[in-house]
């Protein structure tokens, strides 16, 4: 055989094997192609998913508002009942100057009340601190929830990050590729002239 046709062989034997290495360098950059597709529909529902818990936050916060209005307005109503009572009771005093026996009573009467109010009183205040370490606490688990997810987020944006320069560098390997491919056709048709 002539020298020119075995090169002519030689060259195209490596320009079928270049092609099919495009083919395979085509099929990966689809494949990270895709890969990026569902990291990015990941990172959309991450973000849904942190919308809903500062949703949810907001609306702990403004359920506990509500319920420190309504303590308050029920603490209220007590003092009120409080004073009444204790005006009521100085009433009954100052009338009761005239019947000594009967005051003795009223004022043991009286004590007892506001012993039983005292007691009332601080049972309440214990009750609106445990509600509040109990709020308090729900409230740093949404925040470490919160915390986790904005982490998680950082990760799969720098994965993008690390995908986007991976596809940078798969163009680029096409690219050269490309060039050989015209190079080795460019040969190929002088060798052919020749």
């Amino acid at each position: 055989m002539p020298i020119n046709y075995i090169l002519f062989l030689l060259l195209l034997l490596f320009f079928l094997f270049l092609l099919l290495l495009l083919l395979f360098l085509l099929l990966l950059l689809l494949l990270f192609l895709l890969l990026f597709l569902l990291l990015l529909l990941l990172l959309y529902l991450l973000l849904f998913f942190l919308l809903l818990l500062l949703l949810l936050l907001l609306l702990l916060l403004f359920f506990l508002l509500l319920l420190l209005l309504l303590f308050l307005f029920i603490l209220l109503l007590f003092f009120l009942l409080l004073l009444l009572l204790l005006l009521f009771f100085l009433l009954l005093l100052l009338l009761l100057f005239l019947f000594i026996l009967l005051l003795f009573f009223l004022l043991l009467l009286l004590l007892l009340l506001l012993l039983l109010l005292l007691l009332l009183l601080l049972l309440l205040l214990l009750l609106l601190l445990l509600l509040l370490l109990l709020l308090l606490l729900l409230l740093l688990l949404l925040l470490l929830l919160l915390l986790l997810l904005l982490l998680l987020l950082l990760l799969f944006l720098l994965l993008l990050l690390l995908l986007f320069l991976l596809l940078l560098l798969l163009l680029l390997l096409l690219l050269l590729l490309l060039l050989l491919l015209l190079l080795f056709l460019i040969l190929l048709l002088a060798i052919l002239v020749l």
